[in-house]
């Protein structure tokens, strides 16, 4: 799904569509109040690139990782899709991602709901070099903390889910000024970890009942977990992907 902010003047009735039937089953194209979205269903997965011309706007589609250093996967619980929905946070995450060549696959972009699975699905289909998530959660004590999730049995020497949860995990410290209590093996209920065959790692985030019910504390967050996330990417970045090419 391409969503074209504020392009619906741009874009006259009964416009005419042309596609590769080789690479894709359907394409759609329509106005959503000031935007225009184009919906393509591909055969198999692409990246690809906008080029705008007098009359037509044109979508090329390119082999995974043609146009990027590295690709990240953001995933929020289903039920908390909407953390970082206004647009100042997702623009802005997006627009740190691509000055820094990083692919950037945020799971609530997803149109139909999604679990764990599909996310680490996903991920490893097209081996992503970072699934990063965020778990925002209360609980009844009197002090917030944060919880570290890696999967310490996915193991290659020079970078796997231990560097990035430790990465991760400073990150999200700096950013919060929420305590660490450690890390946990992902299990189970943490599928997103503990099946990934690429570095995955989750920040887990217990919030004081006072904490959680504060709006204005809840916006000061999330504007902190964009400030982590991007940290995470870019000290993956420099530190680990960018260092061994």
């Amino acid at each position: 799904v391409i969503t074209l902010s504020d392009y619906s003047e741009n874009v006259p009735n009964g416009v005419e569509l042309v596609s590769d039937s080789t690479i894709m089953d359907a394409v759609g194209v329509y106005r959503q109040n000031d935007d225009v979205v184009v919906e393509v269903y591909c055969r198999d997965l692409y990246d690809y690139e906008l080029v705008t011309e007098t009359s037509a706007l044109t979508v090329r589609f390119k082999d995974m990782g043609d146009s990027y250093a590295a690709s990240a996967v953001v995933w929020f619980p289903y039920d908390d899709k909407n953390r970082l929905a206004l647009p100042e946070w997702r623009q802005r995450i997006g627009q740190y991602a691509a000055d820094n060549r990083i692919k950037l696959y945020m799971a609530p972009d997803m149109q139909e709901e999604y679990s764990q699975e599909d996310v680490i699905a996903f991920a490893n289909r097209i081996r992503a070099d970072m699934v990063l998530g965020v778990q925002v959660e209360g609980n009844s004590g009197q002090q917030s903390y944060m919880t570290g999730i890696c999967n310490s049995t996915y193991f290659i020497p020079d970078y796997n889910s231990t560097h990035l949860s430790v990465v991760m995990a400073e990150a999200f410290l700096e950013a919060t000024q929420i305590g660490m209590r450690g890390f946990e093996e992902g299990d189970s209920t943490h599928v997103l970890v503990s099946e990934a065959t690429v570095p995955s790692a989750v920040i887990s985030i217990s919030l004081t009942q006072k904490d959680m019910e504060s709006v204005e504390n809840e916006y000061r967050l999330n504007e902190k977990i964009v400030t982590a996330l991007e940290k995470t990417m870019g000290d993956i970045m420099h530190n680990y992907i960018l260092k061994s090419e």
